[in-house]
């Protein structure tokens, strides 16, 4: 619309919260550092937190797209490759932390072969995070604008535009204080978990005169004609503000799948904490600070995923043999792939390798009820068949306890349906019918992927972390719940038995109809 050129701005509103990180999270500033390969990125000025505005615009966006992309683009404007996108209407302002002192983590990681289950050669890296409890004050702006000159029919296309927005906006904010968007780097492997509280926002209708004044005197300290802030009673959300409050919501059109089990630690489990303290042991299991308390002992969401990942693409290439590049691509489109370039590799090159952005998340999860015991081992000369001499080291594993797992896929986006059926051939109606039946096998299939990991992890069969030559990361299944296809499905531990029960009523054998799924596409001719 050429109108958009000279905007005819109706209303702007203002909206305001608190956002605290529950998890630690990675804001890299992308740049190199002498002392660790990813610091985190920090205010200039003063050195505080950070969180810049386009970081945080990608997750929102990124979050409200699994909805609609409809209501995505009316937020926040036109994708890249679309050359007739209107600008975003919502401004988002940078964050920065809210105290002067900057709490800082640091995690190591390394990449794993999948075959011989060892680290990689010059595959180690370490990140800085922050930790969590940092706050961030963050700040948006909505310009609503209309045309009052136009004709009735983009009038009428106007103001859906405007509802899908606000609509988007509302399921955005809410997303955010419900802690369903992640930030940052690894946020699919439990990074960057946060929550939002303490809302205040405004709404000001520029055709009024004291909507103007309000809005020329807004957070200008001394002028008056400021309005105060809507602000949440208790038990409210940021959706019963009176100008998010009819806006509706949006069903996902792809319900995720989500997998939530309750483990048991058979024995011990390690993961090493990968910086050595100034005292104590030489190697002690991964602490990090939770809900206000530091050395809280976790299972890190990398770790997890890779053991997750790991055991998937065995099962896959068994299954699927002699075709191994069928699992091998099944695995990398639901946990992703990132080809590195070689030294010598021109740019072209590096340009044309594959990246692939994974589905699969796995958050970091709190053991509770272990205990910390100090371990002495020695390491044996397999020659002499005595103690290596200078190799006598202490760890520090947890024992016993548990902990809870929370795995979830991110949909496939569902084929387009055509814009018009009743115009179709019955046979462009068969094809859109096929791609459909393709869309839901193939969700099934993941689904009884993640059945098959989920029955090792529970029966101790696969470890997590190290040391399992030695018997350390095993695991007891107590209780799982599975969330597929509009059903929930709860599993529970009865001795050498397991109770399945839906909350639909249907029967165990839906579960097995997964698997079959998973076995026919690894199976299914080329």
């Amino acid at each position: 619309m050429n109108w958009n050129r000279n905007r005819k701005v109706t209303e702007r509103w203002f909206i305001e919260g608190a956002l605290e990180l529950v998890t630690p999270t990675s804001l890299s500033n992308g740049d190199d550092d002498p002392l660790v390969d990813l610091p985190v990125v920090v205010d200039p000025l003063d050195g505080r937190a950070l969180l810049t505005g386009a970081s945080l615009a990608g997750a929102l966006r990124a979050y409200l797209a699994d909805f609609s992309n409809e209501h995505a683009n009316a937020l926040f404007g036109g994708e890249r490759r679309d050359r007739e996108g209107e600008q975003s209407p919502l401004i988002v302002e940078d964050a920065l932390g809210t105290s002067e002192t900057l709490l800082i983590e640091l995690r190591d990681g390394v990449s794993i072969d999948p075959a011989t289950r060892t680290a990689k050669d010059k595959e180690r890296y370490d990140r800085q995070l922050l930790a969590a409890g940092t706050k961030f004050a963050l700040g948006f702006e909505l310009i609503i604008a209309e045309n009052p000159d136009a004709k009735e029919e983009d009038k009428a296309k106007r103001k859906a535009e405007i509802a899908r927005m606000k609509a988007g906006l509302a399921l955005a904010l809410q997303g955010l204080q419900d802690g369903k968007i992640r930030l940052g780097g690894r946020k699919r492997r439990g990074y960057g978990e946060c929550r939002v509280t303490g809302w205040r926002a405004w709404r000001y209708d520029l055709g009024t005169a004291n909507g103007i004044r309000g809005w020329l005197a807004h957070d200008r300290p001394g002028i008056s004609g400021q309005e105060p802030p809507w602000e949440p009673k208790a038990g409210e959300s940021i959706s019963h503000w009176d100008a998010l409050k009819d806006v509706g919501g949006l069903p996902l059109e792809n319900p995720l799948f989500e997998l939530t089990a309750n483990f048991a630690i058979d024995g011990a489990v390690l993961i090493r904490h990968g910086f050595e303290a100034e005292s104590g042991p030489d190697v002690m299991h991964l602490t990090t600070r939770r809900d206000g308390k530091d050395n809280v002992p976790v299972i890190s969401g990398t770790s997890l995923a890779g053991v997750i990942r790991g055991q998937a693409l065995r099962i896959a290439r068994t299954v699927a043999e002699p075709n191994r590049d069928r699992a091998d691509a099944f695995i990398e489109e639901m946990f992703g792939i990132m080809e590195k370039p070689t030294e010598d590799m021109s740019l072209p090159k590096r340009r044309g390798l594959k990246k692939i952005a994974g589905r699969v998340r796995v958050d970091e999860s709190k053991i509770e009820g272990q205990t910390d015991l100090v371990q002495t081992r020695v390491k044996i000369d397999r020659f002499t068949g005595g103690a290596f001499e200078s190799a006598l080291f202490a760890e520090q594993p947890a024992f016993g306890g548990g902990f809870t797992m929370k795995l979830a896929i991110r949909p496939l986006l569902p084929p387009k349906p055509p814009a018009n059926p009743e115009e179709l051939t019955p046979e462009k109606q068969a094809e859109y019918a096929d791609k459909m039946k393709a869309h839901k096998a193939r969700q099934d299939a993941e689904a009884g992927l993640m059945l098959l990991v989920l029955k090792d992890l529970w029966t101790g069969f696969l470890p997590v972390g190290g040391s399992s030559s030695v018997g350390r990361g095993r695991l007891k299944g107590r209780w799982a719940t599975i969330q597929s296809d509009n059903d929930v499905w709860k599993l529970e531990a009865n001795g050498d038995s397991l109770a399945v029960t839906s909350k639909n009523g249907a029967k165990p054998k839906v579960l097995n109809d997964y698997v079959t799924a998973f076995t026919n596409a690894m199976k299914e001719s080329s």
